[in-house]
């Protein structure tokens, strides 16, 4: 780590230890970061260009972010952290608040992965999501739910495109095979299949 840093140290970005002062307001979320420390390039007194956070949400929840700054506020990170007995990653931009927000990849210990527009630390925007089983969404997200038009693909290729709203399929969607063959049209009403009818 410290030799990383080292090559990215020159005379106006010293590579110097800082105490972290924390993230309070971390709207929606009820959590804040109470603190930690940095270990990086500073510039008048700031965190700027490349460098280590470690520091604890009011959960408890450690964190270590492997990043940039820009005169104080993150840009973008590689960010590892835990909940429960599960390890997370994130590699992608940062808001202000160290939320993830912009385009990145999300991915659990367990197997799921995410690679696409996040906002405030949700899915939000295009994305596509891979289950652990194999299993894979591609489409439109709203605050961590499928809203909007998607693909679902199972593991075995086969796959249906349709609407989704709040996370539950809705409205008309249309299974196909792995070969892209048109099979049915599936009738959902909040996540529920209420009914099937032939493909004209």
């Amino acid at each position: 780590m410290i030799e990383r840093l080292q090559k990215h140290e020159d005379l106006s970005h010293a590579v110097e230890w800082n105490i972290f002062e924390g993230v309070k307001d971390r709207k929606p979320y009820g959590d804040f970061i109470e603190g930690g420390v940095y270990y990086g390039q500073m510039k008048s007194g700031k965190r700027d260009g490349s460098g280590f956070l470690y520091c604890f949400t009011i959960k408890k929840q450690s964190i270590l972010y492997e990043g940039k700054w820009k005169l104080g506020t993150p840009i973008k990170a590689q960010c590892t952290y835990i909940i429960g007995n599960e390890r997370y990653k994130y590699d992608g931009r940062l808001d202000d608040k160290y939320l993830f927000t912009g385009i990145g990849n999300w991915c659990a210990e367990g197997g799921d992965n995410y690679v696409g527009s996040l906002e405030k630390g949700d899915f939000h925007g295009y994305g596509e999501y891979t289950y652990k089983d194999g299993d894979k969404f591609e489409g439109q997200w709203r605050h961590d739910k499928k809203h909007g038009l998607g693909k679902y693909i199972c593991s075995d290729g086969s796959y249906e495109i349709g609407e989704y709203k709040d996370g539950k399929e809705n409205g008309e969607h249309t299974e196909y095979s792995k070969e892209g063959i048109a099979l049915e049209i599936l009738i959902y009403y909040d996540g529920n299949e209420i009914g099937t009818r032939k493909v004209n």
